[in-house]
């Protein structure tokens, strides 16, 4: 999604007051569960936990950093780079 919709990555990233907001804030911790769910696999330990938090984190500096066109030239590489430490080695494609 943050790769997909790099705008709201950037807002959020400038304007922390939106995910204080209510019904944006909520979403978004909504999305961001999944997320970690997702990579941490069925039954995750607090190591696993960690390390999927840590693989969401490595998503967001190259989404602030990068412009549009190298961002989704790169997603790929994005996605591979933020999960390569991540112990499931979930595939990004």
């Amino acid at each position: 999604m943050l790769i997909r919709h790099r705008e709201v990555a950037l807002l959020l990233g400038f304007d922390p007051v939106l995910v204080r907001r209510r019904k944006f804030g909520g979403r978004l911790r909504c999305v961001t569960r999944r997320g970690r769910a997702a990579i941490a696999g069925p039954d995750p330990d607090s190591a696993g936990w960690a390390a999927a938090v840590a693989a969401l984190g490595c998503v967001w500096r190259p989404l602030r950093a990068l412009r549009v066109t190298e961002v989704r030239r790169d997603a790929g590489a994005i996605l591979d780079v933020a999960l390569s430490g991540h112990p499931a080695q979930i595939p990004t494609r």
